[in-house]
This record gives C-alpha cells, structure tokens and sequence, in this order.
C-alpha cells in the first residue's frame, strides 16, 4: 500500500509497465530548467564576473592581480556589457575575441555562458565540437553540459561532466546520472546518484533524480523522491509532473490521469493524451476479464458491453495519437 501527495491511499501494482515502453518524450518537459526570465540574467551574469576573474587570476590570464591583460581586459569589458542589458553585443564581442584566439578555454567558457543565456544552445555544440571537454573551466561546464542535453548530444554532456561532476556538486553529479541514462546506462546512471538524503538537495534535485530511477525501470524509488520533492516544494511542476508519471508506471493509471487534469498546465496535450491511453489500457485488461466473469454467469447479452466502451476510448486515443505522430 502506497499514498499519494494527498494521502489517498493507492494499490500500486509492481512492474505493471515495461522499462522500455517510451512515454512520449516526456523528458524533454522534465529537465532542469535553466531559463526562468530574463530577471535570472543578472545574477548568473555577476556570477561569471567573478569567476572570470578568479579564473584568469588563477590561470595566468593576467600579469598581476593589479594589471589585467589586455584579453582578459576585454573578456571583462564583454561580460560587463552583458550585465547592463545587451546580452547580443556581449556575445558578438566574445565571437570576435573567440576568432582571434580560437584556442583560449576562458574565451570559449565566457561565449558558452552568454550563450546559454541567449538560448543558443545549437551554436554551443558547433563551438566546442573540437574541444578536449577537459580542457573547459568549471565555471562554463554545466551550462554546456545542459546544453548538449538540449540538443540530444547525450554522450558528448557525459563526456563533459565525467570525471569532474563531484567538484561541481549535487546539481553536477545529478546532472551527470541523467546524460548517462539518456545515453542509455541505466545501471551506471543509478549509481552516479547521490543519497537522496544528502544536505542541499532541493526540489528540483530530488525531481530530477525521480526522473532517473523512473526511466531506468525502477517507478517505486521514483514516487517516493517525487513525493519527497512534493514535500519540500508542493507546487514545484517538475516533481508534481514525476510523481503522476511514476504512478502510471506503478499501475495507478486513473489516480495519474486524475492527477494530471487537476494541474493540466503543467502537462502537455501528448502527455495527456498518453496517460489517457495508459488509463484506458488497463481499463481494457479489466474489462477483458469482466466479459469472462459474465460469459461464466451465462449473460451473454451484457458481456461484451464494457469491452466495447473501453474500445471505443482506445479509438479515441488512437485518433489522438494521429494528432501527434510523435507519440506513435
């Protein structure tokens, strides 16, 4: 016996879904959201500002702490401009300080930074496709892992990330488990998690690493770290998003879909209509056994009548299935 978020007592059928069954492409929905409005931009900004200099003190980037080189004079002067609102004159001064010193990491970290914050992730993966991911300083290193994530480039965010995702903390070594599952280790992706009972992990991490345990076939650990998310942050939408896909997996289809149209802006149509179809098939398996039940009574009449409804639910989420083809 398992509750959910509301206390409501479920049965949870155990590996009631197949590990391999794909859910719509539902990560792309469950992933770490790095954009939350340009009022992130500051911060994140003043962040690199001081790495930068750290970085380039530390590195040899400057000829003393009082005299900055003229690079890092105007790697500076590009992030500064950045921080006052022109994030699109930053980066163009960054791309032609990149043109003249291909070879500098700090260079490209402070491009890959700016551009994330640009959204481009596209023109981050053709930046760095060359590159030794070792040679990138800290500071850039997970904004150009979440960036070839965004792009699919799962193998290449692993590279990224390996062998340095403890020196970049809880949100390093999570971020890590999740390229390694999409790059299809789920063994390996499990065991790169942190315990879920370590100090500093937040909603979104706990979240994050629902998604790992789900998609890697274990739904059970993934309803219980999105409902240990739901704890810490009740309307957070990626653990309430987890803990109804996890229940589907779990076999609790109904209670899912319910839970899914209570809070139907945080799902999208295709995730809608695939807990629909979950719904529906278990309501089919159901009435599989219905019609058995009353062919053994004799009603020959009533026996077909709650399979041909769940069949007529199955066409409807067939029809639309064909709305999204990207479901299919």
């Amino acid at each position: 016996m398992s509750k959910n978020n509301n206390s409501k007592d479920i049965f949870v059928k155990k590996g009631h879904k197949s590990q391999k069954r794909i859910r719509n492409k539902d990560h792309a929905q469950s992933r770490t959201q790095i954009f939350t409005g340009r009022n992130t931009i500051m911060p994140r900004l003043t962040h690199l500002f001081t790495s930068l200099l750290v970085a380039g003190l530390l590195s040899g980037g400057v000829a003393s702490a009082a005299e900055p080189t003229t690079l890092m004079k105007a790697r500076l002067n590009a992030v500064a401009v950045a921080k006052t609102g022109h994030l699109d004159e930053g980066i163009t001064r960054l791309e032609n300080l990149h043109r003249s010193n291909p070879k500098d990491a700090y260079v490209t970290a402070d491009l890959i930074v700016l551009l994330r914050l640009a959204g481009q992730n596209q023109r981050i993966a053709e930046l760095t496709k060359q590159m030794n991911p070792d040679d990138i300083p800290n500071y850039a290193r997970m904004d150009l892992a979440h960036a070839l994530r965004d792009e699919k480039q799962f193998e290449r965010a692993r590279a990224v990330l390996a062998n340095h995702q403890n020196a970049l903390g809880l949100s390093g070594q999570i971020l890590y488990a999740m390229v390694t599952l999409e790059s299809r280790h789920p063994n390996e992706a499990v065991a790169a998690l942190p315990n879920r009972h370590a100090k500093g992990l937040t909603a979104v991490d706990l979240a994050n690493m629902a998604y790992v345990y789900r998609w890697a076939g274990r739904p059970e650990m993934a309803l219980s770290l999105a409902q240990q998310a739901l704890r810490l942050s009740p309307n957070d939408p990626h653990a309430l998003r987890e803990d109804t896909f996890a229940l589907s997996d779990l076999g609790a289809s109904k209670l899912a879909l319910k839970q899914a149209k209570k809070n139907r802006h945080l799902f999208s149509p295709q995730m809608i209509n695939q807990l629909q179809a979950d719904a529906t098939s278990d309501d089919t398996l159901e009435a599989v056994k219905e019609r058995r039940r009353l062919e053994n009574l004799y009603k020959y009449k009533e026996r077909n009548l709650p399979l041909e409804a769940t069949l007529a639910e199955l066409e409807k989420n067939r029809q639309a299935f064909t709305q999204y083809p990207q479901l299919v």
